[in-house]
């Protein structure tokens, strides 16, 4: 996730590379050790039936990530699947404005993007999803860019493969995953209400 922050940042706000302060870290223990606890709720939002737990936060004055993940009861990392939620800060741009700054981006470094779709929703939500192909990785990401309180707002989900072994059989298992599930993650994404943004909490 740390390769997706610093690309987002690069493209979307074009200012030096992102860094996790401190006590931000200190928040994301906070909210794993919390949840434990029988008087403290994990927040969590719900996507495409399935529900994914905050698990951290990160962010200054400029942007705030919250990542969620599900509770399979296995180890997070790697994952499998990912929400995120960003909230720009200090940006004031319509949500087509940041789609298209997103995938400009990728174009400008060469990147290698595969099967770009772009879903323009209802009143002035912009969605895009594409697929990107890394070394060992395949990752598909869905993005749908909002606005709240005059400053844009982005749900990010996040579905990946590891070609480790085999890079022809990851690429068919994402594909054939793709055909099955896309028509719901698209409805579930466009059609779910905006998540709270969560941020660090000062002593």
């Amino acid at each position: 996730m740390k390769t997706f922050i610093g690309i987002l940042l690069i493209s979307l706000l074009a200012t030096a590379a992102f860094a996790a302060e401190s006590n931000n870290a200190q928040k994301t223990n906070q909210i794993k050790d919390g949840a434990a606890a029988e008087n403290i709720i994990t927040p969590s939002v719900s996507f495409n039936k399935k529900n994914y737990y905050l698990e951290q936060i990160m962010g200054n004055e400029v942007q705030w990530l919250n990542e969620y993940r599900i509770k399979d009861g296995t180890s997070s990392d790697p994952y499998q699947y990912l929400f995120a939620v960003h909230s720009f800060e200090i940006l004031k741009e319509k949500p087509e404005q940041m789609a298209k700054r997103l995938i400009n981006y990728y174009k400008q470094q060469d990147m290698q993007l595969e099967n770009y779709k772009k879903l323009k929703d209802n009143g002035e939500d912009f969605c895009v999803s594409f697929i990107h192909p890394q070394e060992d990785i395949l990752e598909f990401n869905l993005f749908r860019f909002s606005t709240v309180n005059q400053h844009p707002i982005a749900l990010h989900f996040i579905y990946r493969e590891y070609a480790h072994a085999d890079y022809e059989t990851a690429v068919q298992k994402m594909q054939e995953t793709i055909n099955e599930n896309l028509d719901n993650w698209e409805n579930s994404i466009i059609n779910m209400p905006i998540p709270e943004v969560y941020h660090k909490t000062t002593n």
